[in-house]
């Protein structure tokens, strides 16, 4: 049986495995002719999105609770204030994913020039995972609780 440390490291790993796949898609997508911004772009704010909620979740925040069980960044980054609160300022620029969430996954809807594009998306996307992965080292390095 685990102990409640353990599942909740566990759940911090999945979503870390989980962003690391959707950036991996985006950084193949970009390089894929043919592929819409719109896609490429969806799956670097989902990176962003699941990296955010793995610190979350490594502080034990309820990712279930109405105001976090959204895509959107800026909620998120606001909850990052509580527990992380350098981390929530340091990966503020994340927020500009948001419109690549929801918006941009319908016909008919323009983004806008202040949008990112694909290439810009995925390097957002890079950097959260760096400052994800800083903020969270000493967690990764001390390893799965006995």
């Amino acid at each position: 049986m685990r102990s409640p440390e353990q599942v909740i490291w566990d759940f911090v790993q999945d979503w870390l495995a989980r962003a690391d796949s959707d950036l991996h898609a985006a950084t193949i997508l970009v390089e894929s002719p043919g592929v819409s911004s719109e896609v490429i772009g969806f799956h670097c704010q989902q990176a962003a999105e699941k990296y955010l909620k793995s610190v979350l979740v490594r502080h034990q925040i309820d990712l279930q609770a109405e105001r976090l069980r959204v895509h959107d960044l800026v909620l998120l980054l606001k909850a990052l204030e509580e527990c992380e609160p350098v981390l929530a300022d340091e990966a503020d620029f994340a927020q500009h994913l948001f419109p690549y969430a929801v918006q941009a996954r319908y016909p008919g809807t323009e983004l806008g020039p202040e949008v990112p594009g694909p290439a810009e998306a995925l390097q957002i996307a890079q950097h959260v995972r760096e400052l994800v992965f800083a903020a969270l080292a000493d967690y990764i390095d001390h390893g799965r609780p006995e």
